[in-house]
Parts: structure tokens; sequence; C-alpha cells
């Protein structure tokens, strides 16, 4: 595959013996049912043409091609049928590893990253060329990414998850409360917020580093959570 336009999720999982079609799902994204040599993967009808959709399509393809090992039970605990055992995130993160590298490949993907002052926007051009969400691209960014980035997911005025590059020195610990003075904190309250990054006075770590930071936070409607990206200029060691 030279460039992201030939990353074709269902041609691929056909050639690989899973066949997919779009369906009831019930509460998952997306299922799969496993034969001895087959497979066929159901993705939600609601998520057609969406870049949740093909993600999750990948992501079902990946079990295929990763743990034909696992038992029945595991891979319907893991979409919803139950409660879900340690072993099972583990099947869950090598999933989503695998569907990263699949739908960005690093060898495309991380020369991309190279913007000295990363934003949204910057996302957005990629997740659009690649067919990836604006969260699924930040997380993949900050994991090439040479300057001082992170992307953070946070709900219930705290924070859920958060990449960082390694040369992010601010604060984006998960479990962490949103601070008043953060822009995602003001989106949380429901204030109005001008469009685009804006610097940070107080927030995220910039008072320790004393370096520029930049915040930029949106929320996402149909989540319910907000999602941010910080950028900072470069730290003293």
């Amino acid at each position: 595959m030279r460039s992201p336009d030939e990353i074709f999720v269902e041609r691929i999982a056909c050639d690989l013996g899973a066949y997919v079609a779009w369906g009831e799902t019930g509460n998952a994204d997306a299922r799969i049912v496993r034969g001895a040599n087959h497979a066929r993967i159901t993705v939600a009808s609601r998520l057609r043409g969406t870049p949740r959709g093909r993600w999750s399509m990948a992501h079902e393809l990946a079990h295929w091609v990763l743990h034909r090992h696992i038992d029945a039970d595991a891979l319907d605990r893991i979409h919803g049928g139950g409660a879900i055992e340690g072993r099972d995130y583990k099947y869950e993160r090598e999933a989503d590893l695998f569907t990263s590298e699949f739908l960005m490949p690093r060898a495309s993907f991380a020369p991309r990253c190279d913007a000295a002052r990363p934003t949204l926007d910057d996302l957005d051009a990629l997740g659009a060329e690649y067919g990836t969400s604006l969260t699924a691209t930040g997380k993949r960014y900050a994991r090439f990414a040479k300057a001082a980035c992170a992307l953070v997911e946070c709900s219930d005025n705290v924070v859920k998850r958060a990449a960082r590059s390694n040369a992010w020195r601010g604060v984006a610990l998960r479990g962490r409360a949103l601070e008043d003075a953060s822009r995602a904190k003001a989106l949380a309250r429901g204030d109005s917020l001008a469009a685009g990054p804006h610097r940070v006075e107080s927030a995220w770590g910039r008072d320790e580093l004393g370096v520029e930071m930049t915040e930029h936070a949106i929320a996402v409607p149909e989540s319910g959570a907000i999602v941010v990206w910080l950028w900072h200029a470069a730290a003293r060691p």
C-alpha cells in the first residue's frame, strides 16, 4: 500500500477470509462471528461511511487475524456480552494497536507528523486523508510527533485518556480533574468559546513549565466527550 486510498478494508478483510456486512449489532459498533476458516464481520448500519465504522471494521478484522485462539465467550464479553475479564483488555489493546498501524501505517503516517505547532486543523486534514477520526488521528500523531503535544479525552469533568508525544512536559493524567482555567472545563460548563487554539494562562502544567502553551478544545455531541489538543513550546531540560 503506497497511499491511504489504497487501504480498502473490506477488500483486504475478504482476502483474509472475513466477509463484511452492515446491519444490527446491538450495543456494539461491530461484531464478528468466526468459523473454522472464515468469519463474518457485521458493522452497525448507522456507522456506514464514517471513520468510526471503518475503524470498527478494521478492529474486528484484527480479532480475526490475531485472536483465532481465544474462545467465543471472550469475544462476546468484549462486545458487551458480560463482565470483561483482565485478559480481555489485553485482546482489545492488541486489536487497537493493529488497527492503528493498519489504517495509519507508520511508514507513510509518521513523516506527516512534523508540524512545529500542530493544531486540530492538521489532525483534521490527516484524518480526512486516512479515513480516521479526529481522536484516533490525534493519538497516532502524538506517538510520532517531535513537537510537544498531547491529545486528551475528557468526560464528567475529568481526564479519561491521554496520548502524549515524547517531548510533552505538561500535565494530562488520567483521572485528573479539569482545572477551572482550562477551556475544556469551560466547555463542560456549557460556555460558548471562540473556535481555534488559545493561549493557556494557568492550566495543564503551564505555570510549572513557564513556556508558551496552547489549548484547543471541542465538544463531541454524539458521545458527550470533550477532545483537547495541547501544544507547548520547547521546555527547559
